[in-house]
């Protein structure tokens, strides 16, 4: 039983959006790391 109701797409948004800001928060710490104060 599977339908593409609104918490399927909700979900489907959170990881989506989850694993974007994962990788700008790698990049980010890599970019901080590399430039020391």
């Amino acid at each position: 039983y599977f339908t593409l109701t609104e918490p399927g797409v909700y979900n489907i948004t959170v990881v989506v959006l989850s694993e974007s800001l994962g990788n700008h928060i790698r990049e980010a710490s890599l970019w901080i790391r590399s430039y020391p104060a």
